[in-house]
């Protein structure tokens, strides 16, 4: 490890994912890699989601009701405070349900942009057949 990032700042960390702390096949600890297929939560994004099920839990800019209204509140004042924490404008802010759709929309915009109705973009191997799908 570097010095920029120790083992007792990769445990906080860990701490951080309770499903870190099962123990997996051969008694070691969980070393999650399959960051394609879903990604583990840490604690405070386990707590807001349930939180927001229990308490909100209304159609995004689709209600005409108090917990419509809520959610989307909710949900723009996420986009926000993403925004702000990369340096960006809310409205350049882009949900997408998973990463093959937010590349292929991404693949879509380069081949709007550039006009071209046909071309190649290059991926790496491991999304090849998430992106193309």
């Amino acid at each position: 490890m570097s010095e920029d990032f120790s083992l007792r700042e990769l445990s906080r960390l860990r701490a951080d994912f309770p499903i870190l702390g099962r123990v997996g096949r051969g008694g070691q600890a969980i070393a999650y890699l399959d960051f394609s297929a879903t990604s583990q939560k840490p604690t405070p994004v386990i707590e807001a989601i349930t939180e927001f099920y229990r308490s909100t839990n209304g159609a995004v800019h689709r209600g005409t009701h108090l917990l419509g209204d809520e959610s989307t509140a909710a949900f723009e004042e996420g986009r926000s405070v993403l925004a702000s924490f990369i340096g960006a404008k809310a409205d350049e802010i882009v949900w997408t349900k998973n990463a093959t759709e937010a590349i292929n929309l991404v693949a879509l915009a380069i081949r709007n942009a550039t006009g071209q109705g046909r071309g190649h973009i290059a991926l790496s191997h491991s999304l090849r057949e998430i992106a193309l799908s």
